[in-house]
């Protein structure tokens, strides 16, 4: 849907300069509408079986499969990288991601622990809505492998790519998986992380340093994660 406010960004090739499209920019009142629309359809997909799920993402990854060539020519355009770059690595990628997390899903098993006077049982439930904040270098390749667990495990999800690499974010996942704001990235954080709805259960964020974003979160002890990039540093706070 388009942006309340009517504000847009010019989305530039990085390769040519040249403007390829037009694309939100998000205000806060679009963020507060993602969330209600994630904690409308979250009982909904919460209430679906694991296996409903799982099959759900393996209809996902099949349609990916079948825009493998698409997706990796709109990603080259957005991101500047070679297009056989792009289909090797970008479209592959969020493809094996959902097939992954299905797998994973269908091979979980129930846990058990007992002791002389107690036994204590591993309980799986959704965390809720979660938000997941994504950079611009690899979209759907980093966006997919934060969605795929998220849904399975009966979450539903808002997603804030990057305003640089936006396209296959708005455009290759299916808008019923998710609700996508994009936004500039000085409005990045304050606006994702503190909604009046106060509906968003988690943070992930990818590449992201604010300090207002770790203060918002830390006031309503709001369970975050942060990926550190090259680092292979993650905190969960």
């Amino acid at each position: 849907m388009p942006p309340l406010n009517g504000n847009y960004l010019d989305n530039h090739n990085p390769a040519t300069g040249e403007i390829t499209s037009k694309i939100a920019d998000s205000s806060r009142e679009d963020v507060e509408l993602a969330v209600m629309a994630a904690q409308n359809a979250l009982h909904h997909w919460a209430s679906f079986s694991t296996h409903e799920r799982i099959d759900w993402l393996r209809k996902i990854a099949k349609a990916l499969e079948l825009r493998k060539d698409e997706i990796a020519s709109v990603e080259s355009i957005d991101t500047g990288k070679p297009i056989g770059l792009a289909k090797r690595v970008d479209a592959a990628r969020s493809v094996s991601n959902f097939e992954f997390f299905a797998d994973h899903a269908e091979n979980l098993i129930d846990k058990e622990y007992r002791m002389a006077d107690a036994t204590n049982y591993v309980s799986r439930k959704p965390v809720g809505i979660v938000g997941l904040i994504t950079p611009w270098n690899l979209p759907l390749y980093l966006l997919t492998w934060k969605i795929a667990p998220a849904l399975v495990m009966g979450n539903t999800i808002v997603a804030k790519p990057s305003e640089l690499t936006p396209l296959t974010c708005i455009h290759k996942i299916p808008s019923r998986c998710h609700q996508c704001c994009s936004r500039t990235r000085s409005k990045c954080g304050p606006s994702n992380s503190r909604t009046s709805t106060n509906q968003s259960n988690l943070i992930y964020w990818w590449h992201i340093y604010r300090q207002d974003s770790c203060r918002d979160c830390s006031t309503k002890v709001q369970e975050t994660f942060f990926g550190i990039g090259g680092q292979k540093c993650n905190n969960h706070s």
